[in-house]
């Protein structure tokens, strides 16, 4: 895995549903590498357990050393999808790296 830092990584708290969630976060390599990054949002059931996850591409990239990479996201928490049913209550977001888990944060579904 490569030398990397997850930096400034901001979110919301809290999100309405059929509203854009928006995060941020700052990938910083302290090594020349090359990079897959992605997002997984862990949604929570109606039984309010976290059993499902979706992992969402961002980018893939080479970065120098000292070379810094803000990803700005946004995802909408739609009512009425036709993928899968999402519920009010704690949900996840999670940084992935090469397959290696970085950072994770809960957040509330309104």
């Amino acid at each position: 895995n490569p030398d990397i830092e997850i930096l400034d990584f901001k979110m919301p708290k809290q999100v309405n549903m059929d509203q854009s969630f928006e995060f941020l976060f700052t990938i910083k390599a302290n090594e020349n590498c090359k990079i897959i990054a992605d997002y997984i949002i862990h949604f929570q059931n109606k039984a309010g357990i976290m059993a499902n996850k979706k992992i969402f591409k961002i980018k893939n990239t080479t970065l120098i050393k000292g070379e810094k990479l803000t990803i700005v996201k946004k995802y909408m928490f739609r009512k009425n999808m036709t993928t899968r049913k999402i519920f009010h209550g704690k949900h996840a977001i999670e940084i992935q790296i090469n397959g290696r888990n970085y950072h994770k944060e809960l957040f509330l579904v309104k």
